[in-house]
Formats: structure tokens, sequence, C-alpha cells
């Protein structure tokens, strides 16, 4: 469109440009709205999400502006019929220490194999299977801490709570080997926590304590499942242990050449007390 000025010359106007009119598309993913960009709605993962290094959300569960590299593996999950146990990335660092760096080799030299395969069917198994393998990569250090890590401690306790559960019910044939297993990696952690160094620091020459002997009491214990858990049975993981055992349990104890009498685990430490006491005042 042309005008006329003052001086009668045309002048041009300027067109103005109409915006073409289109469909504002709502299918892109959040990312790309939090970013205000226009998403291509490639799935599953849309170009722009791509190039900026973040996990594409279109779903509704995934984080926004996650980075890529964050995202983790699979997860590993220990379960059974009523728990399930998802292990963090600090817990399979353990098993891979576990299975590795020689713990199974030093503890479990039969069958070492089924230790992790039956840990991620039994979580009871799975939680004294994370401890002992913290606590092992513990007293590897330089110095070792005095102390089981907080870590240890806490699959301790989700051991033993899960196991004492598990007894209170009727018991399947299936059982009985992570049972036994469970109960001799306790076993392990219990002769094995002693806070000190020096020998001087331990019992029987530091001040007594009442915990001193419970890995006494736990012996007991750990007997009452070989009981129930019948290791050396034809079908068990350890009947390849049968003679090793049979050696160890050969015949009573002996102090010297006169053999020590049978009495529960709770008995000796009241007599060990007892000459502790006598050896202190002497």
């Amino acid at each position: 469109m042309a005008v006329k000025n003052a001086d009668q010359k045309e002048v041009a106007m300027p067109r103005l440009r109409l915006r073409k009119a289109h469909r504002k598309s709502r299918n892109g993913c959040r990312n790309c709205k939090l970013r205000r960009v226009k998403c291509d709605e490639v799935q599953p993962a849309c170009q722009r999400c791509s190039a900026y290094g973040v996990l594409c959300n279109y779903g509704p569960d995934a984080p926004d502006l996650q980075m890529a590299r964050e995202i983790e593996d699979p997860a590993v999950i220990s379960a059974d019929a009523t728990t399930t146990l998802e292990l963090t990335r600090e817990c399979r660092d353990h098993l891979i220490s576990f299975e590795k760096s020689g713990t199974l080799v030093t503890i479990a030299t039969v069958h070492h194999n089924e230790v992790l395969q039956l840990a991620c069917l039994n979580p009871y198994l799975m939680h004294v299977t994370l401890a002992i393998a913290a606590m092992h990569n513990r007293l590897r250090g330089t110095p070792a801490p005095r102390g089981p890590s907080t870590f240890e401690s806490y699959h301790v306790s989700q051991c033993a709570a899960l196991l004492s559960r598990k007894l209170s019910h009727p018991l399947r044939a299936e059982d009985r080997d992570p049972l036994w297993m469970t109960s001799t990696l306790l076993g392990v952690i219990s002769t094995s926590s002693i806070p000190s160094l020096m020998p001087q620091e331990a019992w029987p020459l530091k001040s007594s304590n009442a915990s001193d002997l419970e890995w006494l009491r736990m012996a007991e214990g750990k007997m009452a499942v070989w009981r129930i858990a019948d290791p050396l049975r034809p079908n068990s993981l350890f009947r390849d242990m049968a003679e090793e055992y049979a050696q160890m349990y050969d015949g009573p104890l002996r102090i010297g050449n006169d053999p020590v009498p049978p009495l529960n685990a709770s008995r000796y430490v009241c007599i060990f007390d007892s000459i502790t006491r006598i050896e202190r005042t002497s």
C-alpha cells in the first residue's frame, strides 16, 4: 500500500506480517517445558534432553532434569514372601568386595557361590552378608577402627530381627541351608567384634563387662540352629564338610588329659567369670 505525502510523493508503507495460526502441542516432555524450549516429542527420549545430558521424562514418575550419568544400574533386590530389601550403591559395593576381595574364600570355603544366591532369596542372610563384608573391609584398614560401623550394626540388628521372626514360624526344607549360613556368619561377627587393638584391652585382661562373653551365648544359639538345620544331611550344601565337622566334634573337649564336661555355654560363662575374679583378688 502507498500513500502521498505533502509533496504528492508516494511513500511505501511497511507490510504487516501475519503470524500463521498453529496448534500448540502439550505432548512434550516436562524437561523441555521447564527449560522453555520446543520439544521434538521423540520417544522414548527427545533429542533436546539427549543433547542436554538429562533423562527425558514423559512419564509422571521420572524426576525432572535428572542428569543421565547419575542413573544407577538396575536395582539388586533380596526378597522372600514377607520382606524386600533393595540394595543401595553402598550395599552393592560391599557385595562386590565380599565376592572378589577374598572375604568369601576366607570364611566360606564350601559352596561360596551359593552364599550370594541364597542371600538374594533370604533377606536375613543378605543383611548378615553385608555386615560381615563391611566388617572385613574395616579390619583390613590401616589402622583398623576400634568398633563396628553404623552400617555393620544396622545390618546385624536387621538380620537378628528377621532371623528371630523366621525361627518363630514353621520352617520349610529350603530354609535350612540359609539358616545355617546365617548363624555361621553371625558367629564369625560375634567372635571378631572385639573393640580393642591390644591384648590388655580385651577380656580377661581388662575390667569385666557384661558383654565380654556374648560369643559363648552366640555359640550356644548356633548349636540350636545346627539341630534345626542339620547341615550334614544328604542334600545339604554343607555335606562336603561332614568329615571336617566330625573331626571338630569327635569326642569331648579336653584340658590336658581331663575331658571337659558338656555343660551349657551359660554355665561356662559363670565359671570363667568366677576364675577371673579369683585371679584378680589373689
